[in-house]
């Protein structure tokens, strides 16, 4: 008698989905990846260049970072493609890709722990305009090195208490001759319940290596930001490109400019003196907690405040392109989709784990590179990018509502780099459970890649994992904060536009003076 062991994993009916790669389709993956990269420099330069503030000019090494950061995020998504053309290129090309995902996750794990708060611990140094290049690399490097030991201790501790991971497996006994008449497919011709095929459910245990662990680490870390976030962005910007169309600004008459533009000025003025009864008062000073909210309904405040002043002298002068509204309603249109399919893929792949589960969006993706090398790739990207932006705006939608923490916003020619290394350090996070979501959720698409073995074996099966894992726990709060976020949309429309806000009013409103 022998005893095979299966993962829960092969027990999916692959068979049917497997993309079958030819040379054709690996020599076009090389290509569209090179294609790809020099594309993702090209746009982070050009989206660097809009955002940054002209303050902001000479600072090099802050706005390097920042476009190694965001050119890290994308690489590491759309790898999983070229991963999967690689999967049926023989196990010498599985195993240098498994080498290559560990090294492009360590890579990006570097620059999110180092690379990022150094470049931010530097770029705050220059407040202090009595500082010298030297001093503010040495205060740059003491505040790194505090934070680099307090993060490698975190991780040192819980690999030797958490680094193991637990793989179930349903283990089927059987006679030896019934087991060679029967091979290789097993799971489909030999039932557990048949009268010589037994089966159990049993689990194995192995070490992770620390590469890995630190992975899993921080994607676990990752999960609560990415489910927070995700799940307001995927609501939310459907809803916020509707709305730009619906307010879109429209031209005023003299007698309205004038009357706006006299309630701007008083509001100006009120938070004028705002500022001065905090000077006043010395909360500028200390760095209390109380202070830290009344500085950040102020911020809150004149962001509001400068979004209404462009608006209004962009009607005053009719510089709105009138086709831009309309581009936003296509938009609108279009993101609408992708939530949607997003959310139903979940539901229909995730949710319901049984075989009347459908594949949804596997399907797809196969049956697009099936007709085109390319397409399915292309399809993928796009979902998987959609939902890193939708990170960033729920944080940006979040933050300006509640004023939890710092206001980051992302307006053209006002972003300081510190916003931006903050946007890009919340990016690289929120990759990290993005990649395993894709690996989970697309797993007859990624079936017998480098990523299936890292994610879906390895990382999803350390305890911790489990605890969050096993119930779908994520996803619940997920659809949880996604109904919430519509509700509100929907019923305080006023919060996506800023027109009758009464900014001193939020700084009142919050007890903060």
């Amino acid at each position: 008698r022998c005893s095979i062991p299966l993962s829960s994993y092969q027990l999916l009916p692959v068979c049917a989905f497997s993309p079958h790669f030819t040379r054709t389709h690996f020599i076009c993956s090389i290509s569209f990846l090179k294609t790809v990269l020099s594309f993702f420099l090209l746009i982070n330069t050009h989206f660097l260049r809009l955002l940054q503030h002209p303050d902001d000019a000479a600072q090099k090494f802050p706005k390097s970072i920042v476009i190694v950061g965001l050119t890290l995020a994308e690489v590491v998504v759309m790898m999983l493609p070229f991963d999967v053309a690689l999967s049926s290129a023989g196990e010498a090309h599985k195993q240098n890709t498994l080498i290559l995902w560990q090294v492009l996750l360590c890579v990006t794990l570097l620059t999110l722990a180092v690379l990022l708060p150094f470049a931010v611990y530097y770029y705050e140094s220059f407040d202090d305009d009595e500082s010298t290049f030297r001093s503010r690399i040495v205060h740059s490097l003491q505040l790194q090195i505090c934070s680099t030991v307090a993060v490698v201790l975190v991780l040192v501790v819980a690999f030797f208490g958490l680094g193991t991971a637990t793989i179930p497996f349903t283990s089927l006994t059987s006679p030896f001759e019934y087991v060679l008449s029967t091979l290789p497919p097993i799971s489909s011709t030999c039932p557990t319940s048949s009268a010589t095929c037994t089966g159990h459910l049993d689990t194995l245990s192995i070490s992770l290596s620390f590469p890995i662990f630190a992975v899993g680490f921080v994607s676990f870390t990752g999960w609560f930001f990415f489910i927070l976030f995700a799940s307001i962005g995927i609501t939310a910007i459907p809803i916020d490109l509707l709305f730009m169309f619906t307010q879109r600004p429209r031209i005023l008459t003299p007698a309205e400019f004038e009357t706006r533009k006299i309630n701007l000025n008083r509001r100006a003025i009120e938070l004028r003196q705002v500022i001065e009864r905090i000077e006043q008062e010395g909360h500028h000073l200390a760095k209390t907690q109380r202070n830290k909210r009344i500085f950040q309904s102020f911020k809150r405040a004149m962001v509001y405040l400068e979004n209404e002043w462009r608006d209004l002298q962009m009607a005053q002068q009719q510089k709105d392109n009138p086709i831009l509204p309309w581009l936003f309603l296509i938009a609108a249109v279009i993101t609408a989709l992708l939530s949607i399919c997003w959310l139903l893929h979940i539901i229909l792949f995730l949710f319901i784990r049984s075989q009347q589960s459908h594949p949804f969006l596997n399907v797809i993706f196969v049956s697009l590179d099936g007709s085109f090398p390319l397409l399915g790739t292309v399809i993928y990207g796009i979902f998987a990018m959609y939902l890193l932006a939708a990170a960033v705006h729920g944080n940006v939608t979040l933050s300006k509502l509640f004023g939890l923490f710092v206001v980051h916003p992302l307006v053209p020619h006002a972003c300081h780099l510190n916003s931006l290394l903050f946007n890009t350090g919340l990016l690289l996070l929120c990759t990290f459970p993005l990649v395993q979501l894709c690996a989970s959720a697309f797993a007859l698409y990624v079936h017998g890649t480098a990523l299936e073995h890292i994610f879906s074996i390895q990382v999803s099966n350390i305890p911790m994992f489990q605890i969050l894992f096993t119930h779908n726990v994520h996803f619940c709060v997920m659809f949880v904060i996604c109904g919430v976020t519509l509700l509100w949309k929907l019923m305080s429309p006023s919060h996506v536009t800023t027109t009758n806000t009464n900014h001193v009013t939020l700084i009142e409103d919050d007890q903060l003076l």
